[in-house]
């Protein structure tokens, strides 16, 4: 009985989570960086954080291949990227305010945002952003990266095709 309520517990934990991380409401509400949940619990539910696809849009395949290449690259470089892909912010809200934000709360300290990166991808309304640490900037420069969130990635998702909008990058 004590392992049966441990297992409901930890079973409505996991759903009280993907309920405050997906939009039940449908297309009615933007979503807030306080409704995403730490980087920790998205692990615990997903076994990764390199690909969180919660407007759906992304395939399998690519995934797959960013997740691949996001290891590869964290192993080689200690660079961290991580691809967040959601249905809708705010229309007030500029798509580079709400990825800051999402960085500052997944990586409090600047030493935790050093060797991170984070793609942003706003799908119903195709906005994208960009946000890296000190240490990516070393070898990434702001304008580079800002090209990537403004051309590489914004025009094909212009055309609602996301997944070639991310997996060039």
């Amino acid at each position: 009985i004590l392992l049966k309520n441990l297992f409901s517990q930890l079973c409505f934990g996991a759903i009280a989570l993907l309920i405050s991380f997906n939009l039940l409401t449908g297309n009615a509400l933007a979503l807030q960086v306080s409704d995403i949940p730490d980087l920790a619990e998205i692990k615990t539910l997903t076994d990764q954080t390199w690909v969180i696809d919660d407007s759906d849009v992304l395939s399998a395949s690519t995934k797959s291949t960013i997740i691949s290449k996001t290891e590869k690259l964290a192993e080689l470089t200690g660079i961290e990227v991580h691809v967040v892909a959601i249905r809708r912010i705010d229309l007030g809200q500029p798509a580079s305010e709400f990825t800051a934000e999402l960085f500052d709360k997944w990586f409090p300290s600047e030493a935790e945002k050093a060797n991170q990166v984070l793609l942003f991808m706003a799908t119903e309304d195709h906005r994208t952003a960009i946000q890296t640490g000190s240490k990516v900037k070393e070898v990434l420069s702001d304008n580079i990266a800002n090209s990537i969130a403004d051309e590489t990635m914004l025009y094909p998702a212009r055309k609602a095709n996301y997944n070639l909008s991310l997996i060039h990058i």
